[in-house]
């Protein structure tokens, strides 16, 4: 008997074929199926797996889910992937490995989706209708990235992400494309339980300008920690954002605001660092920066970052 795998190996996927005609045993089934997807015949062997779910899923559930979503995400069935992987989580119990896998499923569907999605080719009509319709955040912030480079024919539909009822993140993203292109008509950003009427070109762009280098290049190297350092960096940059329109640089003092983003960070990491950071003050100094760490804890709170 010839070696499937072998054939597989050298791409003989008519010779598999030929050979699997009237074969019913798994593993006969599972290199019938990969030949025809690999004569790029996805429908056919689709639909050989789901006829035959029961022994295969029995035979290796792993390899089995495997070849069902990746045929259906080349299909660009997503629905169909996403009943897939409901009727998968919906059998026994089979290893920890097979839960392992089933709990991420959904998420690796949607990272895939995004993807086929971010690279397909889109026309101005199909943009603009997605800017206004489109209600997850993350393909909103994609679309918002494929027109960075020209945002001006969609300013309108940008305005609309604005005043909407997107991620604040996304919102933020929106209204930085119009300070981009300096639009001069008022815009009303809700974020955080707070409304800002603004106009884009009269703003300060964020994560730019001497002052933030400067503050961004302290925070860098502040302490021996980088793992502390890095954290501390990122809750920099995420509360800029989670302020825009509002420029926390035209207000926050140094002195306060590192200490601040330290001991957050610190408690993050669950680090001894903070009190270290804090032992260098007075009392009074240190609960100035403790009740200002809780007030931007507060903003970053009301303001999460998107998560996928």
């Amino acid at each position: 008997m010839e070696d499937y795998q072998a054939l597989l190996t050298k791409e003989s996927f008519e010779r598999i074929l030929e050979l699997t005609k009237s074969a019913t045993d798994p593993k006969s089934l599972f290199a019938r199926a990969q030949a025809y997807l690999g004569l790029g015949r996805q429908e056919e062997g689709l639909s050989l797996l789901l006829r035959n779910e029961e022994k295969l899923f029995e035979e290796n559930a792993l390899f089995y889910m495997r070849l069902v979503i990746e045929t259906r995400l080349s299909l660009k069935e997503f629905d169909e992937a996403y009943e897939d992987a409901s009727r998968f989580a919906e059998r026994p119990y089979v290893s920890q490995e097979v839960e392992e896998a089933l709990h991420g499923l959904n998420g690796y569907i949607r990272a895939k989706e995004r993807e086929i999605f971010l690279h397909e080719e889109k026309a101005p009509s199909q943009i603009r209708l997605l800017l206004r319709e489109e209600k997850d955040d993350f393909t909103l912030l994609q679309m918002l990235g494929k027109i960075q480079s020209d945002p001006l024919p969609y300013r309108k539909e940008v305005e609309a992400v604005v005043e909407g009822d997107a991620h604040p993140m996304v919102k933020s993203f929106a209204l930085m494309l119009l300070l981009s292109i300096k639009s001069e008509d008022p815009v009303t950003i809700t974020k955080g339980g707070r409304s800002f009427r603004v106009v884009p070109s009269t703003l300060h762009a964020p994560f730019t300008g001497a002052r933030f280098e400067s503050l961004k290049k302290d925070i860098s190297s502040y302490t021996k920690n980088t793992s502390l350092n890095d954290v501390a960096s990122s809750l920099f940059e995420e509360y800029i954002i989670a302020r825009f329109p509002e420029d926390p640089l035209e207000e926050e003092e140094a002195d306060e605001l590192i200490p601040s983003l330290f001991l957050i960070a610190s408690e993050y990491l669950q680090s001894e660092d903070g009190k270290t950071i804090l032992n260098q003050f007075s009392e009074d100094i240190q609960a100035a920066i403790r009740v200002n760490a809780k007030r931007i804890q507060n903003v970053l709170d009301a303001n999460p970052p998107l998560k996928y």
